[in-house]
């Protein structure tokens, strides 16, 4: 038996979710979130491969810039999932 993708929707909430917590970490905690650089690239390799290659791709200066695209793609992939198009390649960013 096999298991259906997540929809987008549920892709979306979770990445949400993460990027909150990740925010949250880094101001309770600052001591335990490593420079900036480092952040960039755990954030960026955390990310879904539909999306992660993406953020790569656009080469962002600052982690808030990574996270911007990151969120713009995932709320791209969410209308794309209402439309039952699911988790296709993402362009233009």
């Amino acid at each position: 038996m096999t298991q259906a993708a997540p929809s987008g929707k549920l892709v979306a909430d979770v990445f949400t979710c993460m990027l909150w917590k990740h925010k949250e970490l880094a101001t309770l905690c600052p001591t335990m979130v490593p420079d900036s650089e480092k952040m960039m690239e755990v954030f960026i390799g955390g990310l879904p491969q539909s999306i992660e290659g993406n953020v790569t791709a656009s080469k962002p200066q600052t982690l808030e810039e990574a996270i911007n695209i990151a969120q713009r793609l995932m709320d791209q992939v969410r209308r794309m999932g209402s439309n039952g198009a699911g988790l296709g390649l993402l362009v233009g960013f």
